[in-house]
């Protein structure tokens, strides 16, 4: 593709166009192969990554990867964490070429071509974004998974859509916000309920740390008590379930100490119905 074509810019950014600094507008591409050669983390870490790349017809960028390594915690690490490299605003009047860029979201809000964190309790999370200025709307993305132990379930994340990355090499998307999803446990495909007495909760049992999410009518005054096998009160809270219909315990009691393992009861109603179920916690 020509430099010199006109692309439209970025309705947030009215008056201007975007394109990358100078070195990177040369090779009209967000990352390199010779750079991706010269420093690829999955060579380099202790953990695990998963490679993304993205393709938006002759772009390719191919340096993304979020993974663990021991020794990195969730904000950055020096030597961990490589920075995204930023496009800059042109002046007005000048052209922009077209371009494509994937980069995470730290918790922090910062942006990473490499984004490492510390040991999957759970799961984790790490969103990322994909630009594109100057070609059609699609964009596929791939992985590699190698590095990662099959102990985890992996999934991508489009909106309400959840891509099983273990059953899929790629998926075909447009620009905006993604998210990967890393699992010690399948994750269950959330359906609404009408009332409390359709009420669930998950993971059942619950392994190691976490969260226990039950899910319950939307914009609802909820009222949650967990009990011991011996009828004793664990924990108890009232809480509206918002608009996505989700009221959390986080396994601990009301003094805030981690309860230990076995099976509870919990009790939850709102102002219509109720229900009692059981559920498990394995530390």
């Amino acid at each position: 593709e020509e430099i010199g074509e006109k692309h439209t810019s970025d309705p947030s950014q009215e008056g201007k166009s975007f394109c990358p600094i100078e070195e990177w507008v040369v090779e009209n591409e967000v990352r390199s192969e010779s750079e991706v050669d010269e420093f690829n983390p999955l060579e380099q870490k202790d953990g695990w990554a998963i490679h993304l790349s993205v393709k938006a017809g002759s772009l390719t960028d191919g340096f993304n990867f979020a993974g663990v390594n021991p020794e990195a915690s969730d904000t950055y690490d020096d030597g961990d964490d490589i920075g995204e490299i930023p496009m800059l605003p042109a002046e007005e009047g000048e052209f922009a070429p077209a371009y494509l860029r994937c980069y995470f979201i730290s918790p922090t809000g910062d942006e990473y071509g490499s984004d490492y964190r510390s040991e999957v309790e759970t799961s984790k999370e790490w969103k990322f974004r994909v630009e594109q200025v100057g070609e059609p709307e699609k964009v596929e993305i791939s992985w590699d998974i190698t590095t990662v132990p099959l102990q985890y379930y992996l999934y991508l994340k489009d909106r309400d859509n959840l891509i099983d990355m273990r059953k899929n090499k790629s998926y075909s998307g447009n620009k905006g916000e993604y998210s990967l999803i890393v699992s010690k446990e399948p994750i269950k495909v959330v359906l609404g309920v009408s009332n409390v007495g359709e009420s669930y909760c998950y993971p059942n049992p619950i392994k190691g740390e976490g969260k226990i999410s039950f899910v319950v009518p939307q914009d609802r005054r909820i009222r949650l008590k967990i009990f011991n096998i011996a009828g004793e009160l664990v924990y108890e809270k009232e809480e509206d379930s918002g608009g996505d219909g989700i009221v959390e315990w986080d396994c601990r009691n009301s003094a805030g100490e981690k309860v230990t393992s076995g099976i509870y009861i919990y009790f939850i109603r709102d102002d219509i119905s109720s229900k009692t179920g059981k559920l498990g916690v394995m530390r």
